[in-house]
């Protein structure tokens, strides 16, 4: 997977595992929902082919960014 900076967010976000160990994908899928920090949402565990990298074969990526021009509020540092 692509890294993002601290403070920065990412939907759609594609990771490759490579495992030893023998897991059942629903198996798999239960363990990282439980190791995983509570920010982030695992949606899908899927076997693919060993070429598959998430990195060179992304089809597109979208920045946007947010500049507030008005006064800021600190209680909505971490919402949008």
């Amino acid at each position: 997977a692509s890294r993002t900076d601290k403070g920065v967010h990412a939907r759609g976000q594609k990771f490759t595992l490579r495992l030893d160990l023998l897991f059942s994908q629903a198996r798999l899928f239960s363990l990282l929902k439980k190791v995983l920090s509570k920010y982030v949402l695992v949606k899908k565990v899927q076997k693919v082919e060993d070429s598959f990298h998430p990195i060179r074969q992304v089809l597109r990526k979208e920045y946007r960014y947010f500049i507030n021009v008005g006064k800021y509020d600190i209680f909505q540092k971490n919402y949008r």
